[in-house]
């Protein structure tokens, strides 16, 4: 039976994530990346709390964030979700810069 928010409006179904992948590492050029190791977890192994985090909200935040060209080695990090619904990826270029420069702004 379909479930409806607070406000009484349809929601729609929670995806199923079938795999979470993580990848982190310095790269000198991008098509490196795809060189360093993932970590990948299935359904079986993820704990509750991880797959309650991951609801369609923060599926919404894929795409790319920082600058490649901020750093040399460049720092890459790629979380891939892999759900029913499609696959999402979020990838962050040199996540050391793009935190100091919001804590320099406060």
């Amino acid at each position: 039976m379909p479930s409806c928010d607070p406000h009484g409006v349809l929601a729609a179904p929670e995806p199923r994530i079938e795999r979470v992948s993580y990848r982190s590492g310095f790269v000198e050029r991008l098509g490196e990346a795809s060189r360093l190791p993932a970590i990948s977890i299935e359904p079986p192994d993820l704990h509750e709390d991880v797959l309650g985090l991951l609801d369609h909200h923060h599926l919404a935040l894929a795409g790319t964030y920082g600058a490649p060209e901020a750093g040399d080695p460049i720092q890459y990090d790629e979380l891939r979700i892999e759900h029913d619904h499609g696959d999402v990826e979020i990838v962050v270029y040199n996540r050391a810069s793009c935190c100091s420069r919001l804590t320099a702004r406060r």
